[in-house]
């Protein structure tokens, strides 16, 4: 009977090293998906980006259905092709 049991004890211990094996596998793979995550996204952060600013804003026409404002928009493109703008929002803030 004892040899039965060592048996029994030496393949539960086998099988405990297996598990130990992927989890530390699986461990290690997710810690190098972290790493190339933050390496990509810090590369990304260091594109350069185009950047656009409001240089000067002037009224049209103020009614009470609405203004009319004409504004001057200054853009930097660190690129040599052309970028298409879609689309511009914008908050108007008044106080009183």
């Amino acid at each position: 009977m004892r040899g039965a049991e060592e048996e029994r004890s030496g393949t539960a211990t086998d099988a405990g090293g297996e598990e130990e094996k992927q989890e530390r596998s699986v461990g290690l793979m997710a810690g190098l998906m972290d790493k190339a995550k933050g390496f990509v996204v810090e590369k990304v952060m260091q594109i350069p980006k185009p950047e656009a600013a409001l240089d000067h804003v002037s009224f049209r026409s103020i009614s009470r259905e609405g203004v009319e404002l004409h504004s001057h928009v200054d853009i930097s493109n660190p690129y040599s092709h052309r970028i298409p703008i879609c689309e511009i929002t914008y908050t108007f803030k008044s106080a009183g």
